[in-house]
């Protein structure tokens, strides 16, 4: 800049860093610097049982890759560097009144130099400090974790993320101390201003104003590099250059020497470069996130627009693709199609908008199309019955903005955790197509199709195709598909079908393989070539890898099995029967496992919960399971104590059970589809049934996920339900559950359970790979069962009402044992139905029975099948919550009952309660959670001011929250308040109006029997009892001993009472435990007492 010195802004520069260097403050701060960032790092993941001498426990995702160290270590630097900025300037002006550098004030240098060479000055001893944490935390790296180390990493993080974010802080501080003048203000202003920007801005305009950038993905993939390079160095530029902006408009502040009116144009024209790029660069930003929005509601809209057209099938399709590298790829694409509809209709094909198409042929006719967006319309017709051959083809790179188009739209501060993992974002991306690397799924539409693998309204459909696939790559590389593998020759890889799926997937890139049996199917594991270690860690012989995977096939198919010792080499060994049916059994000869690209996110669908990194035998494993459950043998102390097989075995139970690689969703919904337009989603209604298993365990139910599925039904129907733009998909799913419970449990009112279960399994077997309607369903379900679905399916999705039960159940045995493990036992069901719409129960020992409105009945169940003390009613669908009710049989012994099995009609007075007793329960209206607020609080209430990213993180620990157990009190929920013990401040109070004044017994229900969330037994509530004249404090000690209803004592009341429970609680066992100390809130009875 012409108007600085050069030989000054040095000068000012080295006084800076000696008296940098010199000063307490800073010194103190190195020290806080090393201690936070470096111990934070072990201390933050650190667990009692998971730390051994000398060494420190990282989890998983925090040290798979080569730059989650360096990452971390950035990112925890990046706030205390940020708090030694503040302090470090703001003490400048105590230093300016102490007169420490009055010498060096004295020369001739002007203000752009003081403050520019101060700025270096600190700049330089700031970043030498950076470079001192990252040569400590190489070298932990290095020692501990020396596979991943990069130090590349470091550096790139460094310049990209430690130093913008230290110019733009440290300009803004210089400007504000000189503005206010004042030290404490000062360091006030930069801390709210800080803080206000990191957490509110988080989210906002794809966080843009959040300096860190803490929640765009920062990582390296070993795949495809950098996950999003282009937007965190846009959106590290645009602080850098702001901060460059901040530290020219300093000088006008800076009050050492008067600045000429020359002197303030040069510094306005100099701070007018950066702040007009950053302007450029933050449009450019914003603009880009505005284009794939655009381009998303367009492709949206063009979906809509011909969702409801009568669609084509694709009964075979040849596809023929060439890897172009950085180019994209070209295809040729030979299409069967059929019109399976009753009226001639247009072919139309969708396929990704970024791919151009070459032409259309009918064998030797080109024909026009006209394409909008995903959209292709092929001038041709296709009548009612007949196939049509075409051949399409394209070229070039596939459009990302294509995919997950039915998610709905949410805010960007609820997008944040997707796909993260702690500080780590990994990113979102659904498909690759770059130089080196091809990876695209069928939402990606890459080949062809007259079915989209998106849709809107619900009404969503599978076409079954024979594929076969020709892929001509890169010699280096490796093609992994669907289907039997043929390799010809170096550099071509065929896949080849034998039966129709629902869609093919296709990776190429760099992966060396290894391959095992699971039974008769080989399982294939691609992995990036340096990655092979952790295969090697587990040290396990192949044939007891094998017996592990056997023994995990047949525990997912559900199939009897056995185990025994071995006599040679005495080890556990397996058996299974395959004479069992089994209607989860894996439907393919392949099995594939590919290790993806860091941030490779394929969304769940709307209509499930999870596998969705599942797809027709092959399952993307996320890059080194870095955001799932594995341990690097060689530095697990659980692998080293317990050995290889027991990891393994965890591995396999922790990962591919449950969550995005849960292989259940290949045995369930990838090879049957039912689809009808009149019964949207009864095909996931029916995938409910598939297993026969999989009912009559209701516990798999969250109470929670249960009580709002019931809440919601009691209102509204399923056909509302799934319209309803408003229910989350995981609401969505636990309905679609239930109804599918209630659906299996009608049928087999009308049939019995066994030969339901075998009509499943034969008709799910026949129609293997093809999509049915449901007319076919009903009509076998009819002739081989005498079921008439289309008399239950109307109740089921419109009825919007729910019945009500009261139940009750006891056991009686007759005679003695007739072995170690048998009895000849009596059950006896009460069922009371309190509503007026029927609903379906079921008996265990016992059946399914249908319970009409306004009845009540009695069903006796013999059984002498064994001596189990355990029973249970269980209602699919009703307001009862929990819909499980559990008893423990009497042990009273009859030589004789004259009991008769069946179910006959009973008086319902026997459930009748004539008790005069007044009870609250915590859901009455009368009963109300009470709760301090600070001043924070009240202010954002009582303005209305939300601030969602907070409302999002709200801890749950110290809130009152609901529970649901079959213990607590309440009639049809039987719920109760709890929260972890505070100190008194957060209380529930109970108000109760009197209309006959006397004197009263109060009780509380007390429901530490049910060990609900680990509670002790033996402790002390707070309670405060005030009868409208005088307050009572109350210490209340229960132990195991103590009563259900817990009196509180007695008093006089007059026309209201108030009793508090506070949240208050003391344990009185040794083993006090704060994790475990919960106050439970239940209900309160008043008791009169009679004179």
């Amino acid at each position: 800049m012409v108007f600085m010195n050069l030989h000054h802004v040095l000068f000012e520069a080295l006084y800076e860093i000696k008296l940098t260097r010199r000063n307490l403050l800073f010194n103190m701060f190195v020290f806080f610097a090393l201690l936070t960032t470096i111990s934070f790092t072990f201390i933050s993941f650190s667990e009692s049982d998971k730390i051994e001498f000398g060494k420190f426990y990282l989890p998983w995702f925090a040290q798979a890759l080569p730059s989650s160290i360096p990452f971390m270590t950035a990112y925890y630097y990046n706030f205390v560097q940020v708090l030694m900025a503040f302090f470090m300037v703001s003490n400048d002006l105590r230093r300016l009144r102490l007169t420490t550098i009055s010498a060096l004030e004295a020369r001739p240098q002007n203000n752009s130099d003081a403050i520019i060479g101060k700025f270096l000055g600190r700049v330089a001893i700031f970043s030498l400090v950076n470079v001192l944490i990252y040569s400590v935390m190489i070298c932990y790296n290095l020692i501990y974790y020396p596979r991943v180390l990069n130090i590349s990493y470091y550096f790139f993080y460094w310049i990209t993320l430690n130093f913008p974010v230290l110019i733009y802080f440290l300009s803004l501080s210089i400007l504000v101390s000189r503005f206010v003048n004042n030290q404490g203000i000062s360091i006030l202003i930069l801390l709210f201003f800080c803080v206000g920007t990191t957490i509110c801005g988080a989210g906002v305009m794809n966080n843009l104003f959040d300096p860190f950038a803490r929640y765009i993905p920062n990582l390296f993939s070993d795949f495809v590099g950098h996950t999003q390079l282009k937007c965190f160095l846009l959106h590290q530029t645009i602080y850098l250059l702001m901060g460059i902006c901040l530290l020219v408009l300093s000088i006008l502040v800076y009050r050492r020497l008067p600045n000429n009116i020359h002197q303030v144009r040069n510094v306005l024209g100099f701070a007018m470069f950066p702040l007009i790029l950053s302007i450029v660069l933050i449009a450019y930003y914003i603009g880009d996130f505005v284009h794939i929005e655009r381009d998303k509601n367009e492709y949206r809209q063009f979906y809509l627009e011909y969702e409801h057209v009568l669609k084509n099938r694709v009964l075979s399709n040849e596809i023929r693709l060439r890897d172009l590298g950085k180019k994209g790829v070209a295809v040729e694409s030979k299409m069967k199609i059929v019109n399976k509809n009753e009226e001639q209709i247009p072919v139309l094909l969708y396929l990704n908008p970024g791919l151009t198409v070459n032409g259309i042929k009918n064998g030797s006719v080109n024909l026009s199309f006209e394409r909008k967006g995903p959209v292709i319309l092929v001038n041709k017709q296709l009548a009612a019955g007949d196939t049509c051959d075409l051949v399409v083809n394209y070229e070039g790179i596939v459009d990302n903005d294509v995919c997950h188009l039915d998610r709905s739209v949410v805010p960007g501060y609820q997008r944040l955790n997707e796909n993260r993992c702690g500080i780590y974002s990994f990113g979102t991306q659904p498909a690759y197509c770059v130089n080196n690397y091809k990876l695209f799924t069928p939402e990606v539409l890459w080949y062809p199709t007259c079915v989209p693998p998106t849709c809107f309204s619900f009404f969503r459909n599978m076409d079954f195709t024979y594929f076969s696939l020709v892929v001509i790559h890169d010699e280096q590389n490796t093609a992994i598909s669907q289907g039997e593998i043929i390799n010809e020759q170096i550099g071509i890889t065929i896949f080849k079908h034998e039966h129709a799926i629902s869609g093919i997937s296709l990776c190429v890139g760099k992966y060396d393989k290894r391959v095992v049996m699971m039974d008769s199917i080989p399982v294939e594991i691609y992995y990036e070539p340096s990655h092979g270690y952790l295969l090697d860690s587990f040290r396990i012989d192949v044939d007891v890898l094998e017996e592990h995977l056997l023994n995990f096939k047949s525990k997912l198919e559900k199939r009897n099995m056995s185990s025994y010792i071995d006599t040679e080499t005495k080890r556990l060994k397996y058996n299974y029967s395959t004479a069992l049916k089994s209607d989860l059994e894996y439907p393919y000869s392949w099995l594939r496992f590919i290790e993806t690209p860091l941030d490779f996110y394929p969304f769940p669908k709307p209509d499930a919960m999870d596998g969705e990194r599942v797809q027709n035998g092959l399952i993307f494993l996320t890059e080194k399971l870095c955001n799932q459950h594995f341990i690097d043998g060689e530095y697990n102390p659980g692998l080293r104590k317990y050995g290889s097989e027991w990891h393994f075995k965890m591995l396999l139970d922790s990962n591919l059970t449950h969550g995005g690689c849960n292989i259940k969703s290949m045995l369930q919904n990838e090879f049957n589809y039912v689809s009808s337009v009149d019964y949207p989603m009864i095909n996931e209604i029916l995938i409910n049934m598939l297993s026969r298993y999989s009912f009559g365990l209701m516990q798999s139910f969250e109470p929670m996920d249960e009580y709002r599925a019931m809440d919601y039904l009691s209102r509204h129907c399923l056909r509302e339900a799934i319209h309803d733009l408003n229910l989350s998909s995981k609401e969505l799913y636990f309905i679609i559950k239930k109804k599918g419970w209630e659906l299996y449990s009608l049928i087999c009112t009308r049939v019995s359970k066994d030969e339901f279960d075998d009509f499943l399994y034969d008709f799910f077997s026949k129609y293997r790979f093809m999509n049915v309607e449901l007319k076919i369903f009903s009509k076998n379900l009819m002739e081989q069962c005498g079921v008439d679905l289309d008399h239950i399916l109307p109740d089921l999705y419109n009825s919007s009402r729910l019945p009500v039960f009261k139940v009750d159940a006891e056991c009686y045995q007759v005679g003695d044992l007739i072995d170690s493990w048998q009895a000849n036992q009596y059950f006896l069901f009460k069922i009371y139905n309190m509503s007026d719409v029927p609903g379906v129960i079921m008996t265990r020992p016992g059946g399914f029975y249908l319970i009409p409105g306004h009845s009540c009945k009695e069903i006796v169940v013999n059984d002498t099948t064994s001596s189990s003390l355990s029973y249970r009613i269980e209602m699919p669908m009703s307001r009862n919550i929990p819909s499980v009710k559990r008893y423990r049989a009497k042990k009273v012994v009859y030589n004789e009952l004259g009991l008769k099995e069946g179910i006959r009609d009973i008086d319902s007075m026997y459930f009748q309660d004539n008790s005069p007793d007044i009870i609250v329960d915590n859901v009455n209206e009368r009963c109300k959670i009470i709760e301090t607020k600070t001043w924070l609080q009240d202010v954002l209430e009582k303005y209305n001011v939300d601030i969602p990213f907070l409302s999002e993180r709200k801890k749950n620990r110290n809130q009152w929250l609901i529970g649901f157990n079959t213990k607590f009190y309440g009639f049809p929920v039987q719920s109760a308040y709890y929260k972890e013990a505070g100190t008194g401040d957060k209380r529930v109070e109970w108000t109760i109006d009197i209309t006959h004044p006397g004197k009263y017994e109060l009780f509380f229900h007390n429901v530490d029997g049910t060990r609900h969330e680990k509670s002790l037994d033996d402790k002390t509530l707070y309670f405060s009892v005030y009868n409208g004249e005088d307050t009572f404090d109350l210490k209340i000690n229960i132990d195991s001993e103590s009563d259900e209803w817990v009196s509180l004592g007695k008093y006089d009341v007059f026309n209201c009472i108030k009793v508090v429970q506070y949240d208050k609680q003391e344990l009185l066992s040794i083993f006090s435990f704060k994790g475990l100390n919960k106050v439970f809130v239940d209900a309160i009875k008043m008791k009169k007492i009679r004179r």
